[in-house]
């Protein structure tokens, strides 16, 4: 159901103000006779620290525990009539007014206590308790601001309530004289710090319902809501996301003695005067004004950069609108402390009241440094240095509330420089890439007279790579051109890269009518001599064909051999001319794709083929000729930054500082000027951030859509999304054409991303939660699509089901895929996934038949001993001879393999040792395990006589 927008931001406004606005008073202060609750969860701290080092995903973990203990907190105040009217991260901040306030919010306090306890023991990871305090008497609210109108509490009734909170231990609930007085004496215990704990629950009437149906306030209620939250919020309840934010707080102190001396007219003007020169602030660097708190004799305001939406330049925006908070006129103290790093964002709550906020670690050390700054004082921590506009000095460790070990403040100083706007042009030439173009150039033409080569063009994301290979294509306008992408999803699919490379180069494909005749009949009329072996070519090409008898035959040590032989032969009778192979985004080349093509490179030397792929990282093969893309020099990015801006001119010290920031990344330099172009002027500060800064221009749901294809991975049909995420915005032409930026779409309802990194970014930004749906739902379409053959899928089905943690699923299809990369001889990719299986089952509820375990344990030794990675044999080996014990013929065949494999490290005593126990293995078993003795036999001998012990081998 969608809301009003009223209706909507009301849901983020305390029943006080509604009721305030709804009387149609004009007077920005307000005294209430009432009670003040404020409670804060204890352990939340120690929770948010331990779970920080699990980065993002701890964050989200905090927020559910924290949002299930928000609303059971809530719904147990709200039966006594408390009024939300700040939550603070960890606190909540309750009103309760009319007949009675003192008791009820007693009770409220004491049934809080009871539901959080009865929480922590059901539903939390750890174990959370929470300290109450409770003031009483006349509660001042303010309201302050323009830009969005701020209700605050604050005042000598608050700043008592923080004292009685902040000696309050774990557990307690304490009192103020002020509400003490008010209670029953039954429910009382001893004093404490100046307070009176509560003991039991007062006697306490019944709240007022009628006080809930009262006029709607005739006003629009956005103006009370954050100015740059309001578009979020009008869109209803919206999923958590994960963001690289800064976060600031802002204390105000001082105010209860200037309240004192000059009055509720004079402190509430000067208290708005000070939040709106805050917001404005804010509003010119556009950093969110999230919220105030309630603080200790003032007022604490909580600002962002990157929540809800990131932009340009988000650490560079926070400390200008720092540095210009800390010049605000007032009469105030002002202290301020700021931090980078991860947050959740998101809305808590029941249904009937929300807040939208901010968690993890870096919110809480913001708080912290903020109480530890002087007046007039800016504190940030380490992440800011390096945005070089203003001097940091970094100042003596100190030790913070939450955190284990001492934090390094630097301290705010004076601007350094002034960076300004930047433009782009989307179309651009190839710059300060000629040698390496000269290179490639020159291997084509060398490939053109016979003498082929592979390299490999190596370089971090966004150093040109792609760019380089379009415009070698374009150069060599003769040259036959076949391409195979890479793909993250698929480096466990044997022969995804390869078989790319076959299909293109034959101009054979999968969705033919025929795919396998057409490949049989173009061999074949190519060369009569390869009709025995096209099922080899059609492995590789995951064409389905059934075996002929040579291939049948055929010993496996000699599968991979044969199958490069009879490719190259394939190819060399079918290709004319030069060739050009590009391989794109080989670091995520499956391994048997890798094997075959070093199988393949005495055919390819002897043709006129080229083949270059490109990589974020370098071969293994040290031998491998490869291409580093180093960073552009500054005059190469300057001309680029040029050509990017067009005909738009820009000064020379800003171009500079675009090239200086750029690190020499093409794709960094360019996503600065196009940012800035499309910005407010301010510059991003890392590739992430200015993919981030472009996602966040998208309206809401298009970025969810991004966010849900990214799931999918890089490259994915339209049909299996409408399948598995059924949407209305799947079928949206509008949405895809306005993702366009970001996704490339063909006639056919291929989807893939352009780049990465936008993948990667979009990704990123899901809840945890969330993804291990859409990865669930993605595999139970691949199921339907399956029908009764999910080994089509297999690979696809292990990768979702295992990162949706459905690891009943990941179990079941990683030992499919498995088996299917070992029929394929891809021994490296059948390891993984039996590897994966394994990982599966230890987190599977139950567990699957031992024998079954133990048979996957020991194909896993099976395919890293062929790979050659005996380490990982013996670690499996020994794992399945730990369930199979050591009596049987299953036994006895893993103590033969193991052996074998000691026997293969020349490790010959120990070989012997492990085979001399075959035997009493299989004692009292027939012909079964008769051979097996016998081969264990027959390799002891053969060890010995390596050995030269001719007189026991004899024996």
């Amino acid at each position: 159901m969608t809301l009003p927008t009223s209706m909507q931001y009301s849901l983020y406004l305390p029943r006080v103000l509604l009721g305030w606005l709804a009387s149609g008073s004009d007077q920005p202060y307000l005294e209430i006779d009432g009670t003040l609750v404020f409670s804060d969860i204890s352990g939340f701290t120690a929770l948010t620290e331990r779970l920080a080092e699990k980065g993002k995903e701890g964050a989200e973990e905090v927020t559910t525990v924290l949002n299930g203990a928000f609303t059971e907190l809530l719904n147990a105040s709200a039966l006594e009539g408390g009024d939300l009217i700040k939550f603070g991260g960890d606190a909540l901040l309750l009103l309760f007014s009319g007949e009675g306030h003192a008791a009820r919010a007693a009770v409220a306090a004491f049934d809080m206590r009871d539901a959080l306890e009865d929480y922590q023991e059901s539903r939390s990871p750890t174990p959370l308790t929470m300290s109450v305090g409770l003031a009483s008497g006349p509660v001042q609210l303010f309201i302050a601001g323009d830009t969005s109108r701020e209700v605050i509490v604050a005042g000598p009734t608050a700043t008592t309530l923080t004292e009685m909170e902040g000696t309050a231990e774990s557990g307690d609930i304490l009192l103020a004289p002020s509400t003490a007085e008010l209670i029953d004496d039954f429910a009382l215990g001893d004093e404490k710090g100046g307070g009176v704990l509560l003991e039991d629950a007062p006697d306490a009437d019944e709240p007022d319902d009628d006080e809930e149906f009262g006029e709607a306030p005739d006003v629009d209620l956005g103006d009370y809501v954050s100015s740059r939250l309001r578009k979020h919020l009008s869109l209803g309840f919206n999923e958590g996301e994960h963001r690289v934010a800064n976060i600031a707080f802002v204390k105000v102190e001082g105010f209860d003695s200037y309240l004192e001396a000059n009055g509720s007219d004079v402190a509430q003007a000067d208290l708005d005067a000070v939040v709106k020169q805050v917001q404005a602030a804010a509003d010119h660097y556009a950093v969110t004004f999230l919220q105030t708190d309630i603080s200790a004799d003032g007022v604490k305001m909580i600002l962002a950069s990157g929540v809800p939406e990131r932009a340009d330049g988000d650490r560079e925006r926070m400390l200008r609108t720092l540095d210009r908070v800390t010049s605000v006129e007032s009469p105030f103290e002002i202290h301020v402390g700021a931090a980078h790093g991860s947050v959740f964002a998101g809305d808590l709550g029941a249904r009937t009241r929300r807040v939208y906020t901010v968690m993890g670690d870096t919110v809480n050390l913001a708080a912290r440094l903020a109480s530890a700054a002087e007046a007039r004082q800016v504190l940030v921590t380490e992440e800011f240095d390096d945005v070089h506009i203003f001097e940091t000095t970094p100042l003596e460790p100190v030790d913070l509330k939450g955190k284990s070990k001492p934090v390094i403040p630097y301290l705010l100083g004076g601007p350094l420089e002034a960076d300004d706007a930047a433009a782009q042009t989307d179309l651009l030439p190839l710059i300060g890439r000629d040698e390496e173009l000269t290179t490639l150039t020159n291997l084509v033409e060398e490939a053109a007279e016979g003498s082929g080569s592979i390299v490999t063009v190596v370089g971090a994301a966004g150093t040109g790579k792609t760019r380089l290979l379009q415009e070698v294509r374009d150069r060599a306008a003769d040259a036959q051109v076949v391409v195979a992408n890479c793909e993250p999803y698929e480096s466990n699919t044997a022969f995804f890269a390869l078989g790319q490379l076959v299909r293109n180069a034959l101009n054979v494909h999968r969705e033919d009518e025929d795919p396998a005749g057409r490949l049989t009949e173009i061999l074949i009329g190519a060369d009569p001599e390869l009709a025995p072996w096209v099922p080899l070519v059609a492995r590789v090409a995951g064409i389905s064909m059934d075996p002929t008898p040579e291939v049948e035959a055929l010993d496996a040590k000699f599968q991979e051999t044969k199958t490069a032989e009879v490719i190259g032969a394939a190819m060399a009778a079918t290709l004319e001319g030069t060739v050009i192979a590009f391989i794109d985004g080989a670091q995520w080349i499956d391994d048997a794709s890798q094997s075959l093509l070093d199988h393949l490179v005495p055919t390819i030397s002897a043709e006129p083929w080229v083949v270059v792929a490109s990589s974020r990282v370098a071969p293994e093969d040290e031998s491998a000729q490869t291409l580093n893309l180093e960073p552009l020099d500054a005059e190469s990015s300057t001309a680029l930054a040029v050509a990017a801006l067009g005909d738009q001119a820009l000064p020379a010290p800003v171009i500079d500082a675009i090239v200086s920031r750029s690190g020499g990344n093409p794709f960094f330099l360019l996503e600065l000027v196009g940012s800035a172009s499309e910005g407010d002027g301010q510059l991003p500060t890392s590739v992430e951030a200015a993919v981030a800064a472009r996602i966040d221009h998208l309206q809401v749901r298009d970025r969810r859509l991004l966010g849900y294809a990214a799931v999918l991975g890089q490259q994915f049909s339209l049909d299996l999304m409408a399948d598995a995420l059924p949407d209305a915005s799947v079928d949206d032409t509008d949405a895809w054409q306005r993702l366009a930026e970001f996704l490339e779409t063909s006639l056919g309802g291929k989807v893939r991303f352009r780049q990465p990194i936008v993948r990667d970014v979009a990704y990123e930004g899901l809840p945890f939660e969330r993804r291990r749906q859409l990865h669930e739902a993605i595999g139970e379409a691949l199921e339907r699509r399956a029908r009764k053959r999910p080994e089509r899928f297999a690979e696809l089905l292990s990768l979702h089901f295992d990162l949706a943690g459905v690891f009943t699923k990941a179990w079941e299809y990683s030992v499919m895929a498995a088996e299917r990369a070992r029929r394929k001889f891809a021994n490296v990719d059948a390891a993984e996934l039996y590897r994966r299986a394994l990982d599966a089952e230890d987190s599977m509820e139950g567990e699957a038949p031992p024998t079954e375990r133990a048979q996957v344990a020991e194909a896993l030794g099976d395919v890293t001993e062929v790979a050659g990675l005996y380490g990982k044999a013996e670690e499996a080996f020994l794992e399945a001879q730990r369930i199979f014990g050591e009596a049987g013929v299953d036994a006895g065949r893993v103590l033969l393999k193991r052996g074998i494999l000691r026997e293969r490290t020349s490790d010959y005593d120990e070989g012997i040792e492990i085979l001399n126990q075959v035997g009493p293995a299989l004692e009292g078993i027939g012909d079964e395990g008769h051979e097996i003795d016998l081969e264990a036999k027959v390799e002891v001998a053969a060890i010995l006589s390596r050995q030269g012990d001719m007189e026991q081998t004899v024996t």
